[in-house]
């Protein structure tokens, strides 16, 4: 003895489809926050070369993690905006493309926090150093790192 089912309404078949459609176009997507390797600092320098110094440290530079710290501390907003999407698709966010900029935009912004607020988290500059540039606030110097933070969404519309 077997069930049958036939769906008779089309807005379901409809929203069904538009759903599986969106689960496929969820599973391509890339969100890449930071720096990429076209950017360069005031100094010629590129970005990418300062923020990895600065987030994994040297021997002569301490570790001073910005970017895993912002990621870690809005990993759960980030999910909690991929819900509220897919929950609200047609109402709150009209596409998958949406979702994604809203995340990119949040974690660009936590990144930049966490630059802003590393003077009381990170390991403070040497003496030398706060001479050579006149602040004592870490990550900040001429402000690239913290006005260059970019982001690049990928998969949307494959």
């Amino acid at each position: 003895m077997g069930v049958k089912v036939t769906l008779k309404d089309e807005g379901y078949k409809k929203a069904y489809a538009e759903a599986l459609r969106l689960a496929k176009t969820a599973k391509k997507l890339k969100i890449t926050v930071g720096y990429f390797p076209d950017q360069v600092s005031q100094d010629g320098v590129p970005l990418t070369l300062i923020a990895a110094v600065h987030e994994y440290g040297t021997a002569a530079v301490p570790q001073r993690a910005f970017m895993s710290r912002a990621f870690r501390l809005g990993q759960r907003k980030y999910m909690a905006l991929m819900r509220k999407g897919m929950r609200g698709y047609g109402r709150e966010f009209n596409k998958v493309a949406e979702v994604a900029l809203e995340i990119a935009l949040h974690a660009a912004e936590d990144i930049q926090r966490s630059i802003l607020t590393s003077k009381r988290w990170a390991a403070p500059l040497a003496a030398a150093t706060v001479w050579k540039k006149g602040s004592d606030h870490p990550l900040i110097d001429k402000g690239d790192l913290l006005m260059e933070v970019k982001y690049k969404i990928e998969g949307v519309n494959e």
